[in-house]
């Protein structure tokens, strides 16, 4: 095989692969920026994937399924929150009990699904740019999901780090006292950042099911 053509059916496979790894990647970025780790991560992911395949296959729609995914991801998320901020459990042992039940709950609920088929997202190659040599099929021959998160990546970073929202949350983790001295709510925007690293982890999960392999299983 031509190495070249070897070479891009490598990168363009690991774009692909680390599509889903991405969003949830970017959701745990903003969430320890606040000062907590999420293990749950993985959790949400696994709700996200599992809910939003079966809402495409009950109401025929990629789009609903994702937007259900990244919602299901996120109010699993909340559990999280709950345990480290009100209760302030164990961060780790935490997200690792978060994980756990999200295998439970989807090998659970999803067991009716595993036989399902759905359309899904599919290819979607932009023109022109798909036809750049080398780097038009790696970059810009997959689905939409896809280059939305190509979007998400400047924008979570402008976000973090030239806004007000994001100065504030940047002060929460490096120091609570200090962000509540000058009049934040530190318990408030760790929710918040922790409900929006389960948004992306569910976003990252109906990704996988609806994008990329188009079916769901157990786990």
């Amino acid at each position: 095989m031509d190495p070249f053509l070897f070479l891009r059916f490598v990168l363009s496979g690991a774009i692909r692969a680390g599509t889903p790894v991405m969003y949830a990647s970017l959701g745990e970025t903003v969430t320890e920026r606040a000062g907590i780790v999420n293990l749950g991560v993985e959790g949400s992911m696994l709700v996200g994937a599992c809910i939003g395949f079966m809402t495409a296959v009950e109401t025929g729609s990629a789009w609903l399924g994702f937007f259900a995914g990244g919602l299901a991801g996120a109010i699993v998320s909340l559990l999280h929150a709950y345990l480290v901020v009100n209760a302030r459990a164990n961060q780790l042992a935490s997200g690792l009990v978060l994980l756990f039940f999200a295998l439970g709950f989807t090998g659970l609920v999803g067991r009716p699904y595993v036989s399902k088929q759905i359309g899904g997202f599919d290819v979607l190659a932009i023109p022109g740019l798909s036809d750049i040599p080398f780097l038009g099929p790696v970059l810009f021959r997959h689905d939409i999901l896809t280059y939305i998160a190509y979007l998400l990546v400047p924008a979570t970073w402008w976000v973090l780090y030239h806004t007000r929202w994001g100065l504030a949350l940047r002060a929460v983790g490096e120091s609570r006292v200090v962000a509540f001295s000058t009049g934040r709510n530190p318990a408030l925007i760790a929710y918040i950042a922790i409900f929006f690293s389960g948004l992306m982890a569910g976003f990252g999960g109906a990704q996988l099911s609806l994008a990329y392999t188009h079916f769901w299983a157990k786990g």
